[in-house]
């Protein structure tokens, strides 16, 4: 098994206890990355990836996971680049397939990996990229009215500070083969 298939079985059994909050501990995970990508992760990423540029921002690699029935939340990645003179920041995100949408991050702290919603939105300072990935930065979506299917399309809503909001057309897709 993979690591980030375990970490995606392990957000699955602890969301489905009700522990997909603010913090959560994720012990015996170690060698997963929070920050730069794989190849096995750059992979994952479809051809068919959502896009879009809004302002001086460039959004690229948009997608989602697909889902187990019952699973009650879901997540998604995005790349966005800021070619402006200004930071913005992303505020928030929702679809209308769940009640709530967060920005996490997860990150390893010694052999616990951890996942926390971001206190502060995401920043993307200028001439920066801020890519999100599996173990890393990304989209948490709660209170989910339906799974996300693989095969399918989402709209996601994605609201900065200053460029405004942007509907991303995003594909759903298995994670190596599973979900």
């Amino acid at each position: 098994m993979t690591n980030r298939f375990l970490a995606s079985a392990m957000i699955v059994m602890l969301a489905a206890g009700g522990a997909a909050a603010e913090d959560m501990n994720h012990a015996g995970m170690a060698g997963m990355s929070g920050g730069s990508m794989s190849n096995d992760a750059a992979s994952a990423v479809p051809e068919q990836a959502a896009k879009a540029q809004l302002g001086s921002l460039t959004l690229s690699d948009g997608y989602l996971k697909a889902m187990v029935p019952g699973q009650p939340v879901g997540g998604g990645f995005v790349t966005i680049r800021n070619d402006g003179k200004e930071p913005d920041r992303l505020v928030s995100i929702a679809t209308p397939l769940s009640t709530r949408g967060e920005l996490h991050e997860m990150s390893m702290q010694g052999s616990i990996m951890k996942m926390r919603k971001v206190p502060d939105d995401f920043v993307i300072a200028p001439g920066q990229t801020l890519t999100m990935e599996p173990g890393g930065y990304h989209l948490m979506f709660m209170g989910m009215k339906m799974p996300f299917k693989a095969g399918e399309t989402v709209t996601v809503t994605l609201t900065f500070e200053k460029a405004g909001k942007v509907d991303l057309q995003m594909p759903v897709v298995m994670m190596h083969g599973r979900l």
